[in-house]
């Protein structure tokens, strides 16, 4: 594996689910050698690839990574559609594949200040004939009636849900959800036209309502966005894991699909 790629998963690493493991990171002071034999290497183990179908459940188990039962785990999606329903708990990992196509994903395990190397696996996702493929969710529904009336909004549509699966990735680098917030504003500020009619439409009829449906999100796990304070607290992994599974969901919602409007 090239060592950027490499150095990018370990970077993602952080704060690994189960653990409270302090990582080292390239430029980090190394921690002291210790008397006694050397600490045990840790080893993910992802399993092996697997097949499956669309609205079907698939659960992946990184259990047999070593040590047995001395580390943490993280899984990560490398790549592919956008799952649902996503549900990470100690070594194992499980979702509902949305739509075919192949789904990457990554593992990686911590044991004290020492990270394992990813391991791969890879799922294969096919339709069955027997279940017809799935429509828009409400959510979806709605945001296409909601850009359908703004200049360009098919096109900026795309670009919208580009920048929530942008942030839903990078949601295990965020240390509160203030700097998500700091980065979702600068993003759509990019992609969103300078028009101050269309910024106008596109803040009202979508951005607000939008923001309503994630603060009460949000709220479930302890982030009360009306109150700032809060805002700058660190995030933990249950907050982050529900972070993901949000914006994610928005970004399903918010990507045209064929036959939209």
């Amino acid at each position: 594996m090239p060592d950027a790629r490499k150095s990018a998963l370990l970077v993602l690493a952080m704060g690994l689910i189960g653990s409270a493991v302090p990582l080292v990171h390239a430029g980090d002071a190394l921690p002291k050698a210790r008397s006694g034999p050397a600490p045990a290497v840790p080893v993910a183990r992802a399993g092996g690839d697997r097949t499956g179908v669309v609205g079907r459940r698939l659960n992946l188990d990184g259990g047999r990574s070593l040590p047995e039962g001395r580390v943490g785990y993280r899984w990560l999606q490398i790549s592919g559609p956008t799952p649902s329903e996503n549900v990470s708990e100690g070594s194992s990992l499980s979702f509902v594949p949305t739509t075919s196509g192949t789904y990457r994903f990554a593992l990686l395990v911590g044991l004290e200040s020492r990270v394992s190397e990813p391991d791969f696996v890879t799922v294969e996702v096919s339709n069955d004939p027997k279940i017809p493929p799935a429509g828009p969710t409400p959510l979806a529904q709605w945001f296409s009636g909601a850009v359908s009336p703004i200049p360009r909004g098919a096109e900026t549509a795309g670009q919208v849900a580009d920048v929530f699966e942008a942030i839903a990735q990078r949601v295990p680098l965020y240390t509160s959800y203030s700097q998500l917030q700091t980065e979702l504003t600068r993003r759509l500020d990019v992609v969103v036209p300078s028009d101050p009619t269309i910024r106008n439409a596109w803040a009202q009829r979508v951005f607000l309502p939008l923001s309503q449906v994630t603060a009460a999100e949000l709220l479930a796990t302890g982030i009360d966005t009306r109150v700032p304070s809060p805002a700058e607290r660190s995030l933990d992994e249950t907050q982050k894991a529900r972070l993901q599974t949000v914006y994610r969901g928005l970004a399903d919602a918010c990507r045209p699909r064929s036959g939209k409007p």
